[in-house]
């Protein structure tokens, strides 16, 4: 596991706000020069820090209406059968990730769709007649709190605002 500095952090968090940021500009809110920087950011990349620079989409802007939380309980909870369910719902591109939790339910779901039909078809493909589903639950999102699709790296202060 490579180990960050202070200068490391901070590229990072500015970075991933905005990978079109340039080097100068990232470089002059953390104190190096831009070719400093980008060589921080070659780094991080070829350590796997970086894993990728994608772009961010609008669900709603591409007739994406509904979010839904989906909590599934499993009959078979074993690695295969819970494997097996993550690769075959991960396949899916309704589902925007899949987490193995503790608790009531043994995975939950984050199910984006155009609206409830949408989502109804989604349960009759993958959920309804798969035999390893005792039972699932949806919550739906109804009010975004912030980027549902992009984890922001924790660094303990922004000293640049």
């Amino acid at each position: 596991m490579m180990t960050l500095d202070a200068l490391d952090k901070r590229i990072v968090a500015l970075y991933q706000e905005d990978t079109t940021r340039s080097g100068e500009l990232i470089g002059a809110h953390v104190g190096l020069s831009a070719a400093a920087v980008q060589r921080r950011l070659k780094r991080l990349r070829e350590q796997g820090v970086i894993l990728a620079e994608v772009a961010q989409l609008d669900p709603r802007a591409l007739g994406l209406h509904l979010t839904a939380l989906v909590h599934v309980d499993l009959v078979d909870e074993s690695a295969l059968a819970a494997g097996a369910f993550c690769k075959r719902l991960l396949a899916r591109p309704e589902v925007q990730q899949c987490y193995g939790v503790t608790g009531e339910a043994d995975y939950v779901l984050v199910v984006v769709v155009a609206d409830l039909p949408a989502y109804e078809a989604f349960c009759a493909a993958c959920l309804l007649h798969d035999a390893n589903v005792a039972a699932s639950r949806r919550r739906s999102c109804w009010m975004p709190c912030g980027a549902p699709d992009r984890w922001r790296f924790p660094i303990e202060h922004q000293p640049w605002g």
